[in-house]
């Protein structure tokens, strides 16, 4: 039993890996993904040079000084006697930027999902077009994150993890404590979108689109709350749930590329028959052969002939393709499952707890302290506040 869930989490062998290397020289050796651009232009000077955006020193680096930076400021700033003073109160400054941060990120946020999401779907839908479920499991297992259309917003995304700590700067400016359900958030998002794209993980779509697509939603209820409109409890207590759900869907939906094995062989068996491989080439017909089957042996002609050549019923291959895209997948799952914990817990203190005291007899101060230490404002995996910190209990 345990050789077989070892086997499941950490194969001796993956398709794009070197099989001469060790463990640790596949992970160092891996090469990098090709800068996304828009222009032919391969590489971009400052992708790869100076300032490397996907050397593991930077975002590591970058997430334990933030993590540290927001135990001390609650510490030093937010803590410290007589209380922070919510700075933002009295100004229509602070206030303006603060809408504006929430307005821009939620602009971004529907810019990456319209971008990301349809483009997946449409790659999964060409598979199981060409070739039913084995297409289907194909497109899975191989949607192209170094393709520069998806390559450059899953990117993109993956920077923004670092502009997303303002999100603690405004709780500062507020007075507010930065809760370690945010500053785990922070911090964890930025190593899991680094190491997804990094190694290429197919799965790294789901999080993007799953993510941004949500991240819409929260990010336009915080211009709303922003600007102080009133929303009903039952809105805000949704948009939670729909935050969970996404932790707990994305993370189940990217696990399933453990449990499945690709057979080439049945690919070009099914594609074979398929109408849409026709439709690719006006010189094919029914008189000449697929080129996908066309060999010097002309056994091997006829295409269901090939797909038994090539295996069609034999030993399959892995759906995830090297041990980084192992490792990614490891580390975001190991990340989610804490962050799903922590939500839950924010969720009882906010909409159980919370809210049933709140409703009788008003937030006390240790309560409000348990709010600010749970809670958590903006963010891929925000608890819902109001505005940019404020845990309201109607």
């Amino acid at each position: 039993m345990d050789a077989i869930l070892r086997n499941l989490l950490w194969k001796p062998q993956y398709p794009l890996d070197d099989r001469a290397a060790s463990d640790l020289d596949d992970l160092r050796n891996f090469p990098y993904p090709p800068y996304p651009a828009w222009t032919s232009d391969p590489r971009s000077t400052w992708y790869s040079s100076a300032l490397n955006t996907l050397h593991p020193l930077l975002p590591l680096s970058f997430a334990l000084v933030y993590y540290l930076a927001a135990k001390w400021a609650n510490v030093a700033i937010v803590r410290r006697k007589g209380g922070a003073r919510d700075l933002t109160k009295d100004s229509k400054v602070l206030r303006g930027a603060i809408i504006m941060h929430n307005a821009a990120l939620t602009v971004y946020s529907a810019w990456t999902f319209v971008n990301v999401a349809p483009a997946a779907i449409t790659f999964l839908y060409a598979g199981w077009l060409g070739a039913g479920w084995e297409g289907f499991k194909l497109a899975a297992c191989s949607i192209p994150t170094n393709y520069p259309h998806l390559a450059r917003f899953v990117y993109f995304f993956y920077l923004s993890k670092y502009y997303e700590v303002v999100d603690s700067l405004i709780l500062i400016l507020k007075g507010k404590e930065i809760g370690q359900l945010q500053s785990y958030h922070h911090a964890g998002a930025l190593i899991c979108m680094w190491i997804a794209y990094r190694y290429q993980s197919q799965n790294v779509w789901v999080f993007t689109a799953w993510n941004s697509g949500v991240h819409t939603l929260m990010y336009m209820y915080y211009v709303f709350a922003a600007m102080r409109w009133p929303f009903p409890r039952a809105l805000k207590r949704s948009l939670t749930t729909l935050q969970m759900l996404q932790i707990a869907s994305g993370t189940i939906v990217t696990n399933i590329s453990l449990f499945l094995t690709l057979y080439p062989g049945l690919v070009f068996k099914t594609a074979s028959g398929s109408k849409l491989l026709k439709q690719l080439d006006p010189l094919w017909s029914d008189a000449y052969p697929s080129p996908l089957f066309i060999s010097r042996n002309r056994a091997l002609q006829c295409p269901a002939e090939a797909a038994t050549a090539l295996g069609a019923a034999g030993a399959g291959c892995s759906c995830i393709e090297s041990r980084g895209a192992a490792l990614a997948l490891h580390v975001n799952t190991a990340y989610m499952l804490p962050l799903l914990v922590l939500f839950l817990n924010f969720f009882v203190q906010s909409y159980l707890r919370g809210g049933t005291k709140a409703r009788t007899r008003g937030s006390s101060s240790v309560s409000k302290r348990k709010a600010a230490i749970n809670g958590h404002s903006n963010g891929h995996a925000n608890g819902l506040m109001n505005g940019n910190g404020d845990i309201k209990s109607d």
